[in-house]
């Protein structure tokens, strides 16, 4: 990766960027992708104008994390529709003729689903996966509708109803504060932190208050610390919270089940507070490197939307472990120079950590390669090709190619 004081060049052909600069502003996930590594951040949010006007690198888009994005937002959208109405909770009488209003939790999470994918559809990335995600996306539907009517139905507003109504000033252009009542989508910010936090569920009363993060995956100890950073801003945030309203309760909301977190004292609160602005002033500091640090392992690689542009990990062991995998039939990143064609569906090619020569089988006439040229391959499928006693890389519907420069 070469790059000047604003714009870098990556090795794929034909992809540039402008750096971006560090947030003003951070988020938990902003923070913790950061830190984690710092190149991968700057590789995100870095503009490419050879590709799109958007800010960013087009987002491949996967299947469970749209999922959890459509869940996220239908329980908001339910939530939201049940409280202004006065609903206690989803048992309430009144809930049916709200849930009707909605069309039902199949026709919402089907209608949640087209709004999710449409953010898509000019994103040149992802444009070639729509229909097959679409598809993936309605079989998933019954199981999408499970989880949020069983994560709307363990959400309970009941102390809320002696309480006027507050929810139109979540609406309203300047922040104010919450009163006795149930909210989603809460948004904490506290200045002097440069911390912003959005916070799914939160209830109020006059003398305490709830906090509830829903999850659609697996429990991970990332969720607890997320919880307790909200925890923070609401105790923090003077606008919201001018009272200083304690956060008594803490909730982690998986499908199956409900975990506690334990609210954290004052003290507590003191302490992580000073942890963030340390972490914010050291992940700032990152960020500035022309270019930033790469930390190439594989927590940080194997989900990583931007690896093929990033030198370091192509360079790592990463690359060389996974390809040297004893599964059958696993997948893997392989980097190659493509050699003859072999068939009207397959190359021989060089695999560039090594030399030695493999077979590369593509799916069907459409996807053409030259001689010489270089390619970075994500997700592909490795086997043992007996009859010819090499190894095979095969291209799925997962894969992906970019030619190097």
């Amino acid at each position: 990766m070469s790059s000047s004081q604003n714009t870098f060049d990556t090795a794929v052909r034909s992809v540039s960027g402008v750096y971006p600069a560090a947030p003003v502003v951070w988020s938990y996930s902003s923070l913790t992708d950061a830190q984690a590594c710092p190149r991968r951040w700057m590789l995100t949010h870095a503009s490419y104008p050879s590709i799109w006007a958007r800010p960013g690198y087009p987002h491949r888009p996967s299947v469970p994390e749209l999922a959890g994005r459509i869940v996220h937002r239908c329980i908001e959208v339910v939530l939201r529709e049940l409280r202004s109405q006065g609903c206690a909770a989803v048992s309430d009488p009144k809930a049916v003729s709200v849930l009707r209003t909605l069309g039902g939790y199949s026709r919402l999470a089907e209608r949640t689903t087209d709004e999710v994918l449409e953010e898509f559809a000019d994103n040149p990335r992802a444009e070639p996966m729509l229909i097959n995600i679409r598809l993936d996306l309605r079989r998933r539907l019954p199981d999408i509708r499970q989880q949020v009517q069983t994560l709307v139905a363990r959400t309970s507003m009941t102390e809320s109803l002696a309480q006027p109504p507050t929810v139109p000033a979540l609406h309203s252009p300047v922040p104010a504060p919450l009163g006795p009542g149930a909210y989603t989508e809460v948004t904490l910010d506290v200045p002097e932190l440069n911390l912003v936090g959005r916070v799914d569920f939160i209830f109020v009363s006059a003398s305490r208050c709830e906090i509830t993060d829903y999850k659609s995956g697996a429990p991970r100890a990332e969720h607890d610390e997320q919880l307790r950073l909200y925890a923070l801003l609401w105790s923090r945030d003077r606008v919201r919270n001018p009272t200083s309203v304690p956060a008594q309760k803490l909730t982690v909301a998986y499908p199956g089940h409900d975990r506690a977190v334990e609210p954290p004292s004052d003290l507590e609160l003191q302490a992580l507070a000073e942890q963030i602005l340390g972490r914010i002033e050291s992940a700032t500091s990152d960020l500035e490197g022309r270019p930033p640090t790469a930390k190439p392992t594989e927590a940080n690689c194997t989900y990583c939307t931007v690896r093929h542009l990033c030198d370091e990990y192509w360079q790592s062991h990463l690359v060389r472990r996974a390809w040297q995998a004893s599964r059958v039939d696993h997948f893997a990143d392989v980097e190659l120079k493509i050699g003859q064609r072999n068939g009207t569906r397959s190359w021989v090619a060089e695999l560039a950590m090594d030399g030695s020569l493999v077979l590369l089988r593509t799916p069907d006439e459409a996807i053409h390669f030259s001689p010489g040229d270089r390619i970075r391959l994500l997700n592909v499928v490795i086997n043992d090709d007996d009859a010819t006693n090499t190894k095979t890389i095969t291209l799925s519907r997962a894969s992906e190619a970019f030619q190097l420069g």
